[in-house]
């Protein structure tokens, strides 16, 4: 690992505010399979990418957006 990829390391706390999910939801998606680990240190303290990070937020952007796009279609056939 680089010296610049070690200063764009995240600790669990950090991506659940980035995410804005609690740190118990963080180690969740690690073990869905949702969000890559970069490393765990010798205590225990799972480390992250930023960009790995950036990206599933990128990715949960898209999914709200296109269940908020449904919900509105059905409220639209509904209407008429």
């Amino acid at each position: 690992m680089r010296m610049n990829e070690i200063l764009e390391l995240l600790e669990c706390a950090d991506v659940g505010r980035v995410l804005d999910l609690t740190s118990d939801r963080v180690r969740g998606l690690v073990l869905e399979g949702r969000l890559p680990l970069a490393a765990v240190t010798p205590r225990g303290v799972r480390l992250f990418r930023r960009e790995d990070v950036e990206g599933y937020l990128v990715i949960v952007q898209r999914e709200r957006a296109a269940r908020s796009a449904t919900k509105r279609a059905r409220a639209d056939l509904m209407t008429e």
